[in-house]
């Protein structure tokens, strides 16, 4: 199994505006004070709701801020706020890039076969890749991944038997695992029937949570909220990030684009770690890039 370099990435991967330190330096993140308005009356009224907007997903572009923080391998707190740009085309092909002054501080994407997410920055220089169909079971193995932002597109995944509960101001869909266990959790508010809150658990244990808000308005481009604050939750660690999005649009890809290098996953050449998913959902270091097969 992976063991966490120096900079203690493996698990916290804390990119695209994120924040790492020891538990208790930062509050848990709460959802937004939200109206209150009759919920819906089965989860599958609900469940309807969500695949509509699922089906009316669009391919997107966007520029953006955010900010990341990390302890590097001189066990101090770092601090960068790369300017973000976004590209994503359903169903599967995302991109991801910060930079600052020209110089690339991550990049993060997938296609229909592979996952990425490259930390080039010299106190990190860790490279994190494997198989999608690997991802979709391992998701909380990395709390900063592509799934989470196909997800936060609209794309959400509703697979699975859902149960509908109420707290104020939302309607709480949960999935349980194998072992009826919740592994998945929708906050839908009951006033504007929008996506504000995702839990991903892990043996019924919360380990990642994305808040979402500044919808845009409907008819005024595609339907995704300006303000994303994701937060991964370990037992020595906690990382947030926050993303604001700008000039959201909808992307019209040519072809070049589609089979070009935006949606093709980046060799891995000058990281001094390179870790590959394996089917048991774990990261296994392949030594660095130079040994990489």
């Amino acid at each position: 199994m992976i063991q966490p370099h120096p900079s203690r990435w493996f698990w916290l991967a804390a990119v695209a505006g994120g924040l790492v330190c020891g538990i208790g330096c930062t509050p848990p993140i709460q959802p937004p004070p939200v109206q209150t308005c009759p919920g819906v009356a089965s989860a599958d009224e609900i469940l309807t709701h969500l695949k509509s907007i699922r089906d009316q997903v669009q391919p997107l572009r966007s520029g953006g801020s955010c900010r990341i923080r990390w302890i590097g391998s001189d066990h101090k707190l770092h601090e960068e706020n790369p300017s973000i740009d976004i590209r994503f085309v359903p169903p599967d092909r995302f991109f991801l890039r910060g930079n600052i002054l020209g110089s690339e501080t991550i990049r993060l994407g997938s296609n229909a076969d592979e996952f990425w997410l490259a930390a080039p920055p010299k106190e990190i220089s860790a490279y994190w890749w494997g198989q999608r169909d690997h991802l979709r079971s391992c998701q909380t193995r990395l709390w900063l991944n592509p799934d989470l932002f196909l997800e936060i597109c609209g794309l959400y995944d509703l697979t699975g038997s859902w149960s509908l509960s109420r707290q104020r101001g939302w309607d709480v869909l949960t999935r349980n695992d194998a072992e009826d266990r919740p592994e998945k959790r929708f906050y839908v508010g009951t006033c504007d029937r929008r996506i504000g809150r995702i839990e991903y658990l892990d043996k019924g244990l919360v380990v990642i949570t994305i808040l979402l808000g500044d919808y845009p308005e409907p008819g005024k481009g595609p339907l995704v909220p300006a303000t994303i604050t994701i937060e991964g939750i370990h037992p020595d660690t906690q990382a947030s990030t926050i993303l604001s999005l700008q000039n959201v649009a909808v992307f019209e890809p040519t072809e070049a684009q589609l089979k070009g290098k935006l949606f093709a996953r980046p060799q891995p050449q000058g990281y001094d770690h390179v870790y590959k998913l394996s089917e048991s959902c774990e990261f296994l270091e392949t030594g660095s890039a130079k040994e990489v097969p």
